[in-house]
């Protein structure tokens, strides 16, 4: 290593001696801590940047999946969800609704739009359930903040009746207290019908079939007995028109609440109506 070195009692400009050492200054101490301190606060800033970085993609991810959860219900649960939103003139139209829409109702929204919410209404609604939006319509135009719900028909596209449950609620308002916007959901009540009225027919049916033994059990007299008190005849009319005495029509009377297990004679009128036997 050549060492150079001035000798102070020469004159600038003069040759040093090619034998004296390089000198190298020192970095001050008080600049080489304060670099390293501002390294470590730099450290500090991009430990913390990933720490927020990691924080932010966690809550990204978890937006993503309640995102994903909340598409799920809207657009796969048997139900059609829409939005409504109320003119300055008090018209509304369907602002939004979800991919079930068509399904449930084979109108698509454009189809709707096309039409006009309301005459959209009005041209599906059974007409006995028709005030159903009209009444909505003014409970909200109240000012009412509660849910406001209904069952209804309504005729799909391809002719068949739907049966809707429907619940709405005001979501915005205007300053004026009028509400802005409604949520309104619908299920699809058609099939649930459908089976409860399957149901009932086929346990109908049943118990026609256990009644027809009973039928079977009554005497020729008492059919006809039956068959009088079912269209109203008292006692003297029924003894009269078959020609017996009045204590024989009240023993047959007697005998057909035993046989058929039944309490008066109300419940004989039901049970030969039921089984239709008048």
């Amino acid at each position: 290593m050549d060492i150079k070195s001035q000798n102070p009692g020469s004159a600038p400009g003069e040759n040093q001696d090619d034998d004296s050492p390089e000198i190298i200054l020192p970095v001050e101490a008080g600049k080489l801590e304060k670099a390293l301190k501002e390294v470590e606060r730099l450290q500090e800033k991009v430990k913390t940047l990933n720490q927020s970085n990691n924080s932010l993609k966690k809550d990204l991810q978890s937006a993503l999946e309640e995102n994903e959860f909340l598409s799920f219900i809207i657009n796969e649960v048997d139900v059609v969800i829409y939005t409504n939103t109320i003119n300055d003139d008090g018209s509304w139209d369907i602002s939004w609704i979800n991919n079930r829409v068509e399904e449930i109702t084979g109108f698509t929204l454009s189809e709707i739009r096309a039409s006009g919410t309301i005459q959209h209404f009005k041209d599906t609604f059974a007409p006995e359930h028709l005030n159903l939006v009209s009444d909505s319509w003014q409970y909200f135009m109240s000012g009412e903040k509660g849910n406001y719900s209904g069952v209804y028909r309504r005729k799909h596209k391809d002719g068949n009746w739907k049966w809707i449950y429907c619940i709405g609620h005001a979501t915005q308002w205007r300053p004026d207290g009028s509400p802005l916007q409604t949520l309104c959901v619908g299920f699809d009540l058609t099939k649930r019908i459908n089976i409860d009225k399957n149901l009932r027919d086929l346990l109908y049916e049943n118990l026609k079939l256990k009644n027809q033994d009973l039928i079977e059990t009554l005497t020729k007299r008492e059919k006809q007995v039956l068959k009088l008190i079912s269209k109203g005849l008292t006692k003297k009319e029924i003894s009269t028109k078959l020609n017996i005495s009045v204590y024989t029509v009240d023993s047959h009377r007697k005998s057909l609440l035993a046989k058929l297990d039944l309490k008066n004679t109300a419940a004989l009128v039901r049970f030969s109506a039921e089984n239709g036997l008048f």
